[in-house]
């Protein structure tokens, strides 16, 4: 059995802070990446410090992905602060630290309430409690619907219109959401892909329906996965399946999307010209 003394080592956290965090609605990724903050800085007596994604997705166990969104989404309600600086040699890195003044937070996720059927007013105060059909429209804080929004903003883009919002999208949309992904995040997704789609200077050719891109290809193409500089036909790019014990000819076309480097696109494109 585990024992769990302060002689093993211990967290000063300010009493004000926990309770704060107590009475603030996260959803399981954004409390375990603020838990896991927390831990990082206070837990080593400083108020901020170089957190990298990988020690985050560490602490916390989840993927890649969902640690990031979360990230983006406890940044987006004022609950911590990022400082990203260049780290010659190594990218950039994270400087993280939680907002200390804790009247500045956003108590109401967007993320949270809208599954929960619960209503926040302006002050993130939870009010009400009717319950609504799952996978109902639902109105976001500042948006008059999350669903059109997002489904109009696709057929402007003139990837593949579409001529109805299906259920199916819906609930694909929904999934992004829970996961902790913003409406701002995921249109942003959508340019880059528009923008990669059209520009001969990427080597991104296959066009997915909204509903493939939702389950597919969001997080290759969110502004942290960087896709205007990672699909640049002048950038090198190594095949993430070339250690694969069979040739490309017997791979899955998911297996093939998913590395997205010229050699298994034209293995796609192949088969589509059979």
């Amino acid at each position: 059995m585990a024992s769990l003394q302060i002689d093993g080592g211990y967290t000063r956290v300010p009493n004000e802070l926990l309770e704060a965090s107590n009475k603030t609605r996260m959803t399981d990724a954004e409390r375990r990446v603020f838990f896991s903050i927390i831990r990082l800085t206070y837990g080593f007596g400083r108020t901020e410090g170089r957190i990298s994604i990988r020690k985050l997705v560490e602490e916390t166990e989840l993927p890649k992905r969902k640690v990031i969104s979360a990230l983006h989404s406890l940044e987006g309600r004022g609950m911590i602060e990022i400082e990203r600086k260049e780290n010659p040699g190594r990218g950039h890195v994270n400087v993280i630290r939680i907002q200390g003044d804790h009247r500045k937070w956003e108590k109401c996720a967007p993320s949270v309430t809208l599954f929960d059927a619960e209503k926040c007013d302006s002050t993130g105060t939870l009010y009400g409690g009717k319950s609504v059909p799952h996978g109902a429209p639902i109105k976001e804080k500042y948006n008059k619907n999350i669903y059109t929004r997002i489904f109009d903003f696709w057929n402007s883009q003139g990837i593949i219109r579409h001529r109805s919002l299906s259920d199916k999208v819906k609930r694909a949309i929904n999934g992004r959401l829970r996961e902790g992904y913003t409406v701002e995040e995921i249109t942003e997704a959508i340019q880059n892909y528009s923008t990669i789609l059209k520009g001969e200077e990427f080597f991104w050719w296959y066009r997915w329906t909204l509903w493939e891109f939702l389950q597919r290809g969001l997080d290759r193409f969110t502004n942290e996965a960087r896709p205007l500089e990672n699909f640049r036909r002048d950038k090198p790019t190594r095949c993430r399946n070339i250690d694969l014990p069979y040739p490309r000819s017997k791979m899955a076309e998911d297996t093939l999307r998913s590395c997205g480097c010229p050699a298994c696109l034209e293995e796609l494109r192949r088969r589509e010209d059979v």
